[in-house]
């Protein structure tokens, strides 16, 4: 009981943290288009999309860093690192910092290309483009440098602090945006140097904390090869299928430049933030989960199964409840937070939440893997799956010349992957998945389509209105249809607690 206590109060404050930085994100993008306009907005996004490729191999090494290092760690919280322990972390790093020399020299690479050869666009001079591009490298830079520190307070399960710090990012990319629009400045390289000190700032606040609260953590660098080789071997894999996921993505953009011009580009970018918000908003509680799940992984009880299942019910709720909420609501929410956006962001908006729902089907799925560890056949085929998203979508524009055509083969081969990541997870870990595509799938998509049918025949024209009714229909079917006996107790337990307090 202590320990589902425990994710679940890691769950709530990753979750606030991420309720936070959802809203303040949301701002800074209007901001950003009213500094920068939207033309020249669509063409940061798209050299930022280089750095954002580096971003997800951020995440690739942290996962893997902390997968290792909490099994490693298990159940002592004690902040001080055993010799085993720090051997792995020392491994670690030098993984990643293998990693993010590939990286470097990757972005460089594609993005010398493309914007050689590729980039479309009138507004801004060509040295501008090119300062803009390394302040973004350097900004990549500083946060890959910096990740094995987030990796520690994952581990050790210091979601109070990791969760400071990500709060601090976003508001001190608040503020320095902020002074670019006081100032009145409508430069593209104004606002990415704005971004690169924000996340400086941020980082160098990190690492005082970390050299603070945690003992025995000076790096020697042990160079042991049989540490290395299972540590580099596992973040390969998920390296792979980090950069299928962000290919998948951010190349419909590239296409887009070419195909459609910056406009277009604008109302991608204003979708994937979006999709990137929820996801992350519905990620936080895998980050939550993770070190739990690799820490009874094996282990001759329930409680990794009760885990995995409880962490689906939390994950399409959240998922699911935002999504409906977007969904019925998205031209008020557009016309309450963006002055000026594209006409097709609402076309593009409504195909991303059908995205959002699909992958966060797979959060619970690929933490679960990811705690077994056997990665290597899940990613290669998922991994392919996703970049195949780049070749059928050119050909689909090339023949259809239309935008939507982009959707409908990303959800295509979205759902594809989804049945794939559930039949090699059934063969790893048994016939708790079917518990998962009964419990949580199928009943989840029953509760939604029922929600979505329920929200038309009650709808307002006020919008907070309507979001409360939307909230209210999706949670009463959620709770019934949903939640098992025990949970439906627990939670009417709670609440009659909580009256008796307040009366």
């Amino acid at each position: 009981m202590k320990r589902f206590s425990n994710v679940l109060k890691n769950s709530v404050l990753l979750y606030f943290r991420m309720v936070v930085g959802l809203f303040v994100s949301l701002y800074i993008s209007r901001i950003s288009l009213d500094i920068l306009g939207v033309d020249t907005f669509g063409l940061y996004t798209i050299i930022a999309s280089f750095v954002i490729v580096g971003g997800v191999l951020v995440n690739v090494a942290t996962v893997s860093m902390q997968r290792h290092l909490s099994e490693k760690i298990g159940e002592n919280l004690s902040r001080t690192l055993s010799t085993e322990s720090k051997n792995v972390l020392d491994a670690c790093v030098i993984v990643n910092t293998m990693l993010g020399i590939f990286s470097i020299l990757l972005i460089i690479l594609f993005g010398t290309v493309y914007i050689n050869l590729y980039l479309n666009q009138d507004i801004v001079n060509i040295s501008i483009i090119w300062y803009v591009f390394y302040v973004s490298i350097a900004t990549f830079l500083i946060s890959f440098t910096t990740s094995p520190y987030l990796t520690l307070l994952i581990s050790f399960e210091d979601t109070k602090y990791y969760a400071l710090i990500m709060i601090l990012e976003i508001i001190s990319k608040l503020i320095s945006i902020l002074c670019l629009y006081l100032t009145g400045s409508k430069s593209i390289l104004d606002y990415t140097i704005a971004i690169f000190i924000s996340i400086l700032i941020t980082r160098l606040i990190l690492f005082l904390i970390v050299k603070n609260r945690y003992k025995n953590i000076p790096l020697t660098l042990t160079y042991d090869w049989n540490i290395i080789k299972p540590i580099l071997s596992f973040t390969g894999w998920n390296l792979w299928g980090g950069i299928a996921s962000v290919m998948s993505l951010q190349g419909v953009t590239f296409l887009i430049n070419i195909f459609f011009g910056l406009s277009v580009n604008t109302a991608r970018a204003i979708s994937l933030q979006i999709y990137s918000a929820v996801t992350q908003l519905v990620n936080s509680i895998q980050i939550a989960i993770a070190p739990q799940l690799v820490k009874s992984n094996g282990k001759e009880n329930n409680y990794f199964s009760q885990l995995f299942i409880l962490s689906g019910k939390i994950t399409i709720y959240l998922a699911f409840l935002i999504s409906l909420i977007l969904y019925e609501n998205t031209e008020s929410l557009l016309d309450l937070w963006l002055d000026n956006y594209p006409p097709v962001t609402i076309i593009f908006l409504k195909f991303t939440y059908i995205e959002i729902i699909l992958t966060s089907l797979g959060y619970p799925v690929l933490s679960a893997v990811q705690a077994n560890g056997n990665i290597k056949k899940y990613q290669l085929v998922v991994g392919g799956l996703m970049i195949l998203n780049i070749p059928f979508i050119f050909i689909s524009i090339s023949l259809y010349e239309t935008y939507i055509s982009i959707y409908i083969v990303s959800i295509i081969i979205s759902s594809i992957s989804l049945l794939y990541r559930l039949i090699y997870a059934k063969k790893i870990m048994g016939s708790i998945v079917n518990e998962y595509l009964f419990s949580v799938v199928i009943k989840g998509i029953l509760v939604l389509l029922l929600s979505l049918i329920l929200t038309n025949l009650i709808h307002c024209n006020t919008i907070i209105l309507n979001i409360l009714i939307n909230g209210i229909i999706f949670s009463i079917l959620f709770f019934l249809i949903i939640l098992s006996n025990e949970e439906k107790k627990s939670i009417l337990s709670q609440i009659n607690r909580l009256l008796r307090v307040n009366i």
